[in-house]
């Protein structure tokens, strides 16, 4: 299966040593990985040779899906956007912005460096490591 690295969810390059949720079997099913950070998600999120899959994608119409849940955590207000900005345009740079943000705003780390990247045309490509 081609990864595509637009998408912040994708199935490890290789089968994992995690049982699958439907068969019980190992060596047969492979975890999604948040390209953001490397971590693999939640067990029951995988593919397996048996036919099981549960991606982070997927949604019911009473139910949000795996990734609408961590993007609505993790939205970044706009007023970061605003203030990040206005302490570029007074000369700071953008490590500057990150301890700011983090410091008298309310972000967290990943927001404030996204923030600053954003800010100083510096983004990456999703699951692309800096």
């Amino acid at each position: 299966m081609k990864q595509n690295k637009d998408f912040r969810y994708q199935l490890e390059k290789r089968v994992s040593q995690h049982s699958c949720p439907k068969c019980g079997q190992n060596r047969e099913y492979t975890n999604y990985v948040d390209t953001y950070t490397g971590e693999l998600l939640p067990e029951e999120y995988g593919l397996c040779n048996c036919g099981y899959i549960l991606s982070p994608y997927f949604k019911t119409s009473s139910v949000k899906s795996y990734a609408e849940k961590v993007w609505e955590e993790n939205k970044i207000p706009t007023k970061f956007f605003a203030k990040a900005y206005q302490l570029k345009q007074e000369g700071s740079g953008a490590s500057e912005i990150i301890v700011h943000l983090q410091k008298y705003e309310g972000a967290n780390f990943e927001q404030a460096e996204y923030v600053a990247d954003y800010v100083f045309g510096k983004m990456r490509k999703t699951g692309e490591k800096s």
